[in-house]
């Protein structure tokens, strides 16, 4: 049997400390049938000379060094369409890393098992965070380890019920270059890129634990630039068009709001963290969701409340 080729993007810049530990974690997945490729956004740093060693060491790695830099999400938009060449794929971050060496071939073998071809299918398997002093398992609430639901059952329970990570979804390749994927350049370009995809897709979930986000200090995410967080919200909207006609409408408001809640809690943190002047105030005051932030801001309050009883 052919199997599916599966490209494991690695985006990099600046990651000489974190990088090797990344990529050997790529190259000990058993799955038979993969690429890695590394992008490198012109890394300042030794970055370079450790990913060209580990090209020279295994020949399913092919290392591109970018001449200047484009920036997080152009670097992911020119691998995924001008250097990854697999049916499958899924993004590996320079700072992360996969902690179950069976993970493609699992997400590959539910993939190639699944009977209804019509829709494409999207993988998503779970991850644990790692801070400096403790870590986090973020699982999906489900009854059995794997379960298959539509992309729409997933939207509306995203957050609480299932729970969606970059780093652990396997996608396929074509009909996410039909959406040009990765053109918006926020913070959560890869989460509206996919929003977008699992909408016309069903979606295999799993609580296999298979990655690691490590917090490393300068990861986008976490970035407490308030003016880039508030411009973050433009990723709901984005995706909130596009969803339209597309799936439940019931369904597609309790996604938008549960988006809100969840990446305008984000936006309060940071502008309460030193960020809290004029200027941000009437950024936020004239932001299309500021509405929505005021109606939402005192549910975020009382479970900020609730958590320290």
């Amino acid at each position: 049997m052919n199997l599916p080729l599966v490209t494991i993007m690695v985006p990099t810049y600046g990651q000489e400390l974190f990088i090797e530990k990344s990529v050997r974690s790529a190259m000990d997945q058993d799955y038979p049938n993969l690429e890695i490729i590394i992008s490198d956004d012109c890394s300042p740093d030794n970055t370079r000379r450790i990913c060209e060693n580990l090209a020279l060491e295994d020949e399913r790695i092919t290392y591109y060094y970018n001449s200047k830099n484009l920036g997080r999400v152009k670097n992911y938009h020119e691998t995924l369409y001008h250097r990854a060449n697999g049916d499958y794929v899924v993004n590996l971050d320079g700072d992360d890393c996969f902690v179950d060496n069976e993970f493609i071939s699992k997400g590959l073998g539910c993939i190639i098992g699944f009977k209804e071809k019509q829709k494409p299918l999207v993988y998503v398997a779970c991850k644990r965070l790692n801070y400096i002093d403790h870590q986090i398992d973020v699982v999906h609430d489900i009854e059995n380890n794997t379960e298959v639901l539509s992309g729409e059952d997933f939207l509306s329970g995203m957050y609480t019920k299932y729970k969606f990570s970059h780093l652990t979804t396997i996608y396929n390749r074509d009909p996410a270059l039909k959406l040009n994927f990765y053109s918006k350049d926020f913070i959560s370009s890869d989460t509206e890129s996919l929003v977008k995809l699992i909408s016309l897709s069903n979606v295999i979930v799993s609580k296999d634990i298979v990655g690691q986000w490590n917090a490393v200090g300068n990861n986008e995410s976490l970035v407490p630039d308030f003016k880039k967080n508030l411009n973050n919200l433009n990723w709901i909207e984005s995706s909130n068009s596009f969803l339209k006609n597309k799936i439940n409408t019931k369904k597609r408001i309790i996604w938008k709001y549960k988006s809100i809640y969840f990446y305008s809690k984000t936006v309060l943190k940071v502008l309460s963290n030193g960020n809290l002047n004029l200027t941000n105030f009437f950024r936020l005051v004239r932001h299309s969701y500021f509405i929505n932030i005021l109606l939402i801001l005192p549910v975020i309050v009382l479970n900020s409340l609730l958590r320290k009883i």
